[in-house]
């Protein structure tokens, strides 16, 4: 049997060698497969590995973050209002966002 396909090393490349990244993200990853999947939720942990240029801009545009094969990307870019009312731990409504969210995250 080829398993060459399943190497985790072809879709995350440079981060597999750091077994900090490995570990982070497998003890997540398991929690995350047997628990409830909730909208806009993204994984927590390893994150901040690889940004590109844009990323301190959309970032002052208040992007809303997700990582992607170790990129960190905007997910979506909530409305002023939303940001107003995000509560001290951070959490916000995601129920009026549907509409705003780009097609690869949908």
């Amino acid at each position: 049997c080829d398993f060459s396909g399943a190497e985790p090393s072809r879709v995350y490349p440079g981060l597999c060698e750091d077994a900090d990244w490995v570990e982070s993200r497998a003890l997540e990853g398991y929690g995350k497969i047997y628990s409830v999947h909730w909208p806009g939720e993204v994984f927590e942990s390893a994150r901040d590995r690889r940004k590109t240029p844009l990323h301190s801009h959309w970032e002052s545009l208040g992007a809303r973050f997700g990582e992607t094969y170790g990129w960190e990307r905007p997910l979506y870019f909530p409305s002023a209002e939303e940001r107003r009312s995000v509560d001290a731990s951070g959490a916000f409504s995601w129920t009026d966002t549907t509409g705003r969210s780009p097609p690869h995250s949908a």
